[in-house]
């Protein structure tokens, strides 16, 4: 066994329940369709909502693995108030697997959202006047006030080396890892929709988006926001109605080389599903 994969069980074993947020919100929702897209024309799209709970990332696989998602190219939109940290990162290293693009449109995205919202090869926070609230983990109140100071304190390097090591994967910038920590667990921290346009939350994976660009040209923050607009408007508009060609010839460029890759994933899940000792 790994020493990493020794960490993550010592954690797991140890934890009554490891978690950012009390329990205020109801258990994660999972829905597909074009009903929850964030805007039309983007591919195949999911919502997840609500509170993060050990076992989401295996009802998430199922839904992947089902007729419901009819596209390869995934966009994810997620509004949650936090949950089990463990979990959502799972669930975040798998959209990362996928390539998919995670938004967050409405409602809260804070504490353990965040590690779903950065797994995304791109993360999108619109309107810009939506934030991303951050503060550092923390274990269950009970459970680590029946440490001692000893232990307590190797539990929670235990821990930070986790999160530190998963955000520092997902590309995001050093400052934003510190601000998080840098926030005590009752308090809040906010990123702003523009803090995340900026790169707060990292742009994905450099050499992917580097790849992607060389195949397909490059789409900026201008051009995601024409589009936005454009969708509102329709295409009745001139200007809009080239923005939509140009938008949907960059989507189809990008279905074609993203599906090869996002089929070995879930072929990948679909035999662990099948074969689960594997």
């Amino acid at each position: 066994m790994s020493r990493a994969v020794a960490t993550l069980l010592t954690i797991t074993l140890s934890l009554l329940v490891f978690i950012l947020v009390s329990s205020t919100v109801s258990a994660l929702q999972i829905r597909v369709g074009s009903s929850v897209c964030p805007a039309s024309g983007i591919g195949g799209c999911i919502s997840l909502a609500g509170e993060i709970e050990p076992g989401d990332y295996d009802r998430l696989v199922r839904t992947l693995l089902s007729d419901a998602v009819d596209d390869y190219i995934l966009n994810v939109t997620v509004s949650s108030s936090g949950g089990d940290v463990l979990e959502a990162i799972k669930l975040g290293k798998l959209l990362s697997g996928l390539y998919a693009t995670v938004w967050n449109t409405e409602g809260p995205c804070d504490s353990a959202c965040v590690f779903v919202l950065v797994g995304g090869r791109s993360r999108i926070v619109f309107p810009v006047s939506l934030r991303i609230g951050l503060h550092r983990p923390f274990f269950d109140r009970s459970y680590f006030a029946g440490l001692t100071v000893d232990q307590a304190e190797e539990k929670y390097k235990e821990l930070t080396t986790l999160v530190r090591d998963y955000l520092s994967a997902r590309h995001v910038p050093q400052a934003t890892t510190d601000r998080m920590f840098d926030t005590a667990s009752p308090f809040v921290s906010y990123l702003s929709g523009e803090d995340v346009a900026r790169g707060a939350l990292g742009h994905g994976d450099p050499a992917f988006d580097e790849w992607l660009t060389a195949r397909c040209g490059a789409i900026g923050k201008e051009d995601l926001e024409a589009f936005l607009y454009c969708q509102k408007k329709g295409e009745s508009d001139p200007a809009c109605s080239a923005i939509m060609r140009q938008w949907r010839a960059h989507a189809m460029c990008e279905g074609r080389e993203i599906t090869a890759e996002v089929k070995k994933v879930l072929d990948q899940l679909r035999q662990q599903s099948t074969n689960p000792m594997r």
